[in-house]
């Protein structure tokens, strides 16, 4: 069996393959590895790369590998994601927010070995400079104004629902993955990284979860500050609503 790899459009294949990235090999030898993004047998590289017109592209580059688990878990059997490298599940995932509207982190390539032992996939920076996780900081700090947190808590809240409103599930929903930008009219437009936990047949449970998952990435980040407090009592009024 030979190693397999997938391009987004001809226009990306042209911009990996011109930078050195055509296959699951380079994939691995290329970027420096983030160091906290390590976690078991996969790790997220940063590679910096070059437009056909000159300008700079930052990439991401996720990478496993070890076998797919030989006993997948119930959920994953129940949504159709057994024996799927944790790669393959992101370029599923991003696509399936991107085409539900959402503003996602553009995938631009798959590479993966037989049976997949070894597998990356390759993402295009997202605009925003700043995690939610980075915002919260912020507002710690005391560097936000109120309204600037009104409208970050506002946005966050409506790219939750807009997520469970397309009928996805999103078990990675964490402040660490969300990345707000601003819109320069006092609004933030929101943009997603880290989709592997994403899947369709989104129910009741699913979204409960997701919440509770956001609620632990909240706390984990430090919690605290009048924007997490904005936050959790949106999140708990949503909570209320779902009875």
């Amino acid at each position: 069996m030979k190693e397999r790899a997938y391009f987004a459009s001809e226009e990306t294949r042209a911009l990996l393959q011109s930078n050195g990235l055509a296959d699951l090999t380079s994939a691995f030898g290329a970027g420096r590895p983030v160091e906290t993004s390590r976690h078991g047998h996969k790790e997220v590289a940063v590679a910096e790369a070059r437009a056909a017109d000159g300008q700079p592209v930052r990439l991401f580059i996720k990478r496993q590998w070890k076998l797919p688990r030989l006993l997948p878990r119930l959920g994953d059997a129940l949504r159709g994601g057994m024996f799927q490298p944790d790669p393959v599940r992101e370029w599923q995932g991003l696509q399936k927010l991107r085409s539900a509207g959402l503003k996602a982190a553009e995938p631009l390539a798959l590479f993966c070995a037989p049976l997949g032992v070894r597998s990356a996939v390759v993402t295009r920076e997202v605009p925003a400079q700043r995690s939610l996780a980075d915002w919260l900081s912020a507002s710690r700090a005391g560097e936000l104004a109120d309204e600037e947190m009104r409208a970050l808590a506002a946005a966050t809240m409506a790219t939750m629902r807009r997520i469970h409103d397309a009928g996805i599930g999103w078990k990675g929903m964490s402040p660490k993955h969300l990345f707000p930008r601003s819109d320069g009219r006092g609004a933030f437009e929101v943009w997603i990284i880290d989709a592997e936990g994403v899947h369709a047949h989104l129910k009741r449970r699913d979204e409960r979860r997701d919440f509770r998952n956001f609620l632990k990435g909240l706390h984990q980040v430090g919690g605290g500050g009048p924007l997490a407090s904005l936050l959790e009592l949106s999140l708990n009024a949503s909570a209320v609503a779902m009875g």
